[in-house]
């Protein structure tokens, strides 16, 4: 497959899970830029930061498994919800085959669904822990936890300040350390998630337009 069919792929199921729960498309891409910035500075191959950008955007496609009342947030989180909302991870293999995404698509299977795997053992769904976590699944999760909590996917936002001081808490027992030193790093350099309401639009970062130019529908 051409690369740019591999990325028109990705960004076709993209599409799919924006239509089912709107707002998933730019968490996903803001997931991926710090992921790919984090792993980046823990010196991964290129190969491997391709991978982490791939899985990264499409770390919850298997939200397309889900309601989309459950996922828009007009269903209760009670412990049946929240169940239901964990069974996002193991659904990507069956959800990416069912849009009949490529082989390498489906290769990022293990990272996807371990992205909710804690450092300390206690996350899901199969409780990995420490080194048994795929290494770009502990980049995306950090990278995850923090666009969810600025920018408020289910809670009220978290000032970005707050957000990475309950980080800086969870290294070690939710997050692979040197993963939350690494984007520690590079958060600083990446413009803020939260667009403003009015007046001139911010310049991307170089990282972020350099991406966007990659991407089959900018030509």
């Amino acid at each position: 497959m051409s690369q740019w069919a591999h990325k028109a792929a990705i960004f076709a199921a993209l599409d799919r899970l924006e239509e089912h729960c709107p707002g998933q498309r730019g968490h996903a891409e803001r997931v991926s830029v710090y992921a790919v910035a984090t792993a980046e500075r823990l010196a991964f191959s290129l190969d491997d930061l391709a991978t982490v950008r791939d899985a990264a955007l499409l770390h919850d496609l298997g939200k397309l498994a889900i309601e989309s009342e459950l996922l828009n947030g007009r269903g209760t989180l009670d412990r049946e919800g929240l169940l239901m909302m964990k069974v996002h991870c193991d659904a990507f293999a069956w959800i990416a085959d069912s849009l009949g995404l490529p082989s390498e698509i489906l290769a990022l299977g293990p990272i996807v669904v371990a992205h909710h795997e804690r450092w300390d053992g206690t996350g899901y769904p199969m409780q990995l822990a420490g080194e048994a976590i795929p290494p770009a699944a502990r980049v995306i999760s950090v990278a995850e936890v923090f666009d969810a909590m600025v920018t408020g996917s289910w809670k009220p936002p978290m000032p970005e300040e707050e957000t990475l001081a309950a980080i800086r808490e969870l290294s070690g027992h939710a997050f692979e350390p040197a993963a939350v030193e690494a984007f520690f790093r590079v958060q600083p350099l990446i413009q803020p998630v939260a667009e403003p309401l009015a007046g001139p639009p911010r310049s991307m970062p170089r990282a972020a337009r350099r991406w966007r130019a990659s991407r089959p529908d900018s030509r």
